[in-house]
């Protein structure tokens, strides 16, 4: 699959982290979300290959967001981001059915792997 036909939906209220990412995958299509309910909007117009979602957003959880994508697309691959490395939070994730979870602040690497991931399939 080519880089620019692969679509990534970042769903981050933080403009700074936002830009940071588009910075470091722009050669993706890369959505944007600075809400929840932004984000379930943008997925089922787009279905996109994969998703970062952050636990923290002004209007829903992440953990909202991502049961309501569950319920759109049970096979959505979703990898969740908080500022927390909290073990409550990651276990709550997988058993929500995040295929990850990353710690702010991002490293490329991780989220590189993620992406290589679903390339592959």
């Amino acid at each position: 699959m080519e880089k620019e036909n692969f679509t990534i939906l970042i769903i981050e209220d933080q403009k700074f982290c936002t830009d940071l990412f588009r910075a470091a995958f722009g050669q993706y299509h890369i959505l944007m979300a600075h809400h929840g309910s932004e984000g379930l909007e943008i997925y089922q117009r787009h279905r996109p290959d994969i998703v970062f979602l952050d636990i923290g957003l002004p209007d829903l959880s992440g953990f909202e967001v991502l049961e309501k994508l569950r319920l759109f697309d049970a096979h959505a691959r979703i990898v969740m981001l908080s500022a927390m490395n909290n073990g409550a939070y990651v276990k709550r994730c997988k058993t929500l059915g995040a295929m990850g979870f990353l710690t702010k602040p991002y490293q490329k690497d991780y989220i590189q792997h993620y992406i290589e991931q679903v390339e592959a399939k």
